[in-house]
């Protein structure tokens, strides 16, 4: 990759994959696969690659601290103690949207992981702390190599993105914009004439100009 340009990370590259457990494993078993990675904040459920429930740490130490919780659950299968309200979102959809659901849900839940499927099929469990951390490394990193004036992305943030696009095998379009004469006009109207022709192309670009499929006017000539 030129420039030191960095990934763009997306919801494919920020899930941390693990298997799907079985909603008849005992509860004691799923404990069990806390106990031995203490990193571990969530385990999903599944069948046939489809999830099914969560189970957070803090959910079922709560479950099993609860008075004659341990007896009622601990051997019983773990689809009794886990939540089937989970906050499923598509791989496919930005990052600052899957923050948006995330923070729409009811206090005790907001920082629940958020479960991560591809047209149903589940890819993995996004920790919602480190999506917000990767997102203002992110607005930082846009920053920095944004043009100053326009505030769109530069060449290195453009080829991460399409870097980390077809490496997550996303449908991908590229259209390339040149100003033709760009130059000669700042020539001749001065850079405060040609800085206002950038802010133009560049509300364009964004989505805010007029669409259709007709042509085009070049720039009016002088008489």
């Amino acid at each position: 990759m030129r420039h030191g340009a960095r990934s763009i990370a997306s919801l494919a590259t920020l899930a941390d994959s693990d298997l799907l457990i079985a909603p008849e494993t005992p509860t004691e078993d799923v404990l069990a696969l806390f106990e031995q990675n203490l990193a571990r904040g969530a385990v999903t459920l599944g069948v046939h690659g489809r999830p099914t429930g969560m189970i957070t740490r803090q959910g079922l130490l709560t479950s099993l601290s609860s008075p004659y919780g341990n007896a009622l659950y601990r051997t019983r299968p773990i689809a009794r103690v886990a939540a089937r309200t989970m906050l499923v979102v598509e791989v496919s959809i930005p990052l600052e949207q899957a923050v948006r659901q995330a923070r729409s849900r009811s206090l005790e839940a907001r920082y629940d992981p958020l479960v991560v499927v591809d047209a149903g099929r589940y890819i993995g469990l996004v920790d919602v702390s480190h999506l917000l951390d990767h997102l203002n490394d992110s607005a930082m990193l846009r920053s920095r190599m944004s043009h100053p004036l326009t505030g769109l992305p530069g060449a290195p943030l453009i080829e991460a993105e399409i870097n980390a696009r077809l490496g997550a095998g996303f449908p991908l379009a590229v259209v390339r914009m040149d100003l033709t004469g760009f130059g000669t006009y700042v020539a001749r109207h001065a850079s405060t004439r040609g800085d206002a022709v950038l802010l133009t192309v560049a509300r364009v670009a964004r989505g805010g100009g007029r669409t259709g499929g007709g042509r085009s006017r070049g720039p009016r000539r002088r008489r």
